[in-house]
């Protein structure tokens, strides 16, 4: 679903939830409703008129890496994930390792969005904030837990933290939570959203004009289920 792009504007966003995978243990009830939420800040607070949504089924790994690519010719981009992550472990001589990534509507095994095939389509864009609400874990599912569900599953821009940023850095990553917890999503009212999202989406209702620094002091003020991280943390958000 593409809203309204056109090729004179300078900032535009991509934002891909996904509820409804092909496994239905594996399903999330909130991602809708957190890129709704994100749609509403990005466009009536900071001015993006140029949306693009992936939702569910559209949400694969060819079309998330082709609209990625299609955003460098603009001079701000904003990229909003809300689904599942997860880490693959590979064993060899030098030990355990693990890669991490996006699970896609799409995703298999063989079939996989790894973080640094993100980080290849995100490096070649001119400005890039990043923003993920997912998590790690070793499956695919969330339990209801004292009336949160749990995302098993962690960041996949936790392993873009341990990068050296400067101040010149092109991508700046909002994660959900640190790369060992768990992000949750939860009933707000009376409809499930993730609970990053939903407080993200009011720090920057109530003070659009941030410090990257200070929005995430007040993210994890806000949190305490989990530790919402940025890097770099220098200049303000959108700009």
């Amino acid at each position: 679903m593409l809203l309204g792009l056109r090729e004179y504007c300078k900032k535009a966003a991509l934002i891909i939830c996904i509820n409804d995978y092909p496994d239905k243990q594996n399903r999330l009830q909130g991602t809708l409703n957190d890129g709704r939420d994100m749609q509403n800040v990005l466009r009536e607070i900071y001015g993006f008129k140029e949306i693009r949504f992936l939702e569910n089924e559209e949400a694969t790994i060819c079309n998330i890496l082709m609209q990625i690519q299609s955003l460098s010719r603009y001079d701000m981009s904003c990229i909003f994930y809300s689904g599942h992550g997860s880490r693959i472990f590979f064993s060899g001589s030098e030990g355990t390792k693990y890669a991490e990534c996006l699970v896609a509507y799409d995703h298999a095994p063989g079939h996989i969005l790894y973080d640094f095939d993100l980080k290849v389509r995100l490096a070649s864009l001119k400005k890039v904030y990043a923003i993920f609400d997912c998590c790690h874990a070793a499956g695919l599912t969330r339990k209801l837990k004292s009336g949160a569900r749990v995302k098993a599953i962690a960041s996949p821009a936790a392993r873009f933290s341990q990068q050296q940023y400067t101040e010149k850095s092109k991508i700046v990553e909002l994660a959900a939570c640190d790369s060992t917890e768990s992000a949750l999503e939860t009933l707000i009212g009376n409809e499930v959203r993730g609970l990053y999202t939903y407080h993200l989406c009011r720090s920057l209702e109530e003070k659009n004009d941030r410090s990257l620094e200070e929005l995430e002091q007040e993210l994890q003020r806000r949190i305490e289920e989990q530790t919402p991280k940025i890097n770099p943390k220098m200049g303000r958000i959108f700009k």
